[in-house]
């Protein structure tokens, strides 16, 4: 028997009639459906919403109050000031997407962040909730990476595909990495050696 917890739509366009019969799910998938809309009416029940690859640029997921884990990769989203985001979120992966910079802060519970594949290229460009554990951003456009006390319970950052040329340290911190020139603080380095 399927799971009555788990939808996923893939590769079809979505309708309203296909909305509708999201009811009573706690994990919903959509991927490769062009969907461009602004706003989704599901339950207050969905945990985990995966919307990749499709036309996103604007959206309101703030009536999901539950959601803790979304992923919203490879769409159009230029900017956040677009994209409402619940408190609830624990896990948000916003990579392949356009954007240049972000304020994350009020995302209290939010531990986990992928930005891999954007255009940020300044890390001070980031406004980080504090509650942020591990920070993904592979092939962005980096040269500096500062991690200040702002962000005390970052422990994991992960910045492959880029030349980093320093590192600004002020907390004890895990940074992966393809190659560096000089750090300045108190992290452990990781050299990746693929």
């Amino acid at each position: 028997m399927p799971n009555k917890n788990f939808l996923k739509i893939e590769n079809i366009v979505i309708t309203n009639s296909v909305l509708q019969n999201t009811r009573n799910f706690n994990q919903i998938i959509f991927r490769n459906n062009n969907f461009s809309g602004s706003e989704l009416n599901f339950e207050q029940e969905v945990h985990f919403l995966e919307i990749s690859n499709n036309l996103l640029q604007n959206f309101n997921f703030t009536k999901i109050s539950n959601l803790q884990q979304l992923i919203i990769n490879n769409n159009n989203i230029l900017s956040l000031k677009q994209i409402l985001l619940p408190n609830s979120l624990v896990s948000l992966d916003l990579s392949n997407n356009n954007i240049k910079s972000f304020d994350l802060r009020e995302l209290n519970n939010l531990q986990s962040l992928k930005i891999n594949s954007t255009l940020i290229s300044n890390i001070n460009q980031l406004l980080l909730p504090i509650n942020i554990e591990k920070l993904e951003m592979n092939n962005c456009l980096l040269s500096q990476l500062w991690i200040t006390h702002y962000t005390p319970n970052l422990r994991k950052i992960v910045a492959l595909g880029q030349v980093i040329e320093q590192i600004v340290c002020f907390q004890q911190c895990t940074v992966y990495l393809d190659s560096l020139a000089k750090v300045v603080g108190i992290c452990n380095i990781e050299i990746s050696k693929q």
